[in-house]
């Protein structure tokens, strides 16, 4: 997750945090001088809340940490493969009001494996990627480039909307067929990317 998101996050949290936390209090001080039981009723209700919001930002630096120090490992003494970008797909999420891609390739080198990433900086279909990976997990390759630089110089403009039904299968086999005369698949790829788009995957 880019590092601007989790400001954002971190941010709203705590903004969460000021309200919830001083009514808390406010509600029960009011109970304890005498006022009406729905004040300890929303004292609770708030108090409640507010710790549901620091286990869930607890949860969610723990879940960062994790993959920072795998992503560090990664880097550190990861095994060095190439990807080659087959798609990249709009996910119509924004972050900062950057819309999201979702990267998608295959790693010639390693067999079944596949490369999925999100980014809000795409590079077009046919672009080599310097991937780290652990033998253990495969499947889940890390981008070694600076995407924001690649993005940059490739000019890569906005991705059009994907096709659907027939039109789909027919841009994606166009697709491939650029990457294979361009030399960024070889016959092999092409023709099991093919049975994979033929097939519906």
């Amino acid at each position: 997750m880019p590092k601007g998101a989790r400001v954002w996050i971190g941010l709203s949290v705590g903004l969460q945090l000021i309200w919830t936390l001083p009514l808390t209090v406010f509600m029960y001080v009011l109970w304890t001088n005498g006022g009406p039981q729905v004040n300890l009723t929303m004292s609770i209700v708030f108090g409640t809340l507010s710790l549901a919001v620091v286990v869930a930002l607890a949860l969610t630096i723990a879940a960062w940490r994790r993959t920072d120090a795998r992503e560090r490992a990664l880097r550190e003494s990861g095994l060095r493969a190439e990807a080659v970008v087959t798609d990249v797909v709009p996910t119509g999420v924004r972050v900062n009001n950057q819309l999201m891609y979702r990267l998608v390739g295959h790693v010639p080198d390693v067999p079944g494996m596949e490369l999925r990433q999100s980014t809000i900086w795409p590079v077009p279909p046919g672009t080599r990627l310097t991937v780290a990976y652990s033998p253990d997990r495969p499947g889940r390759p890390l981008i070694l480039d600076d995407l924001k630089s690649l993005a940059h110089r490739m000019r890569v403009g906005p991705v059009p909307p994907l096709a659907t039904g027939a039109d789909a299968v027919i841009q994606r086999l166009t697709q491939l067929d650029r990457l294979r005369q361009s030399g960024a698949i070889s016959d092999e790829e092409f023709d099991r990317l093919k049975s994979d788009v033929m097939d519906g995957q």
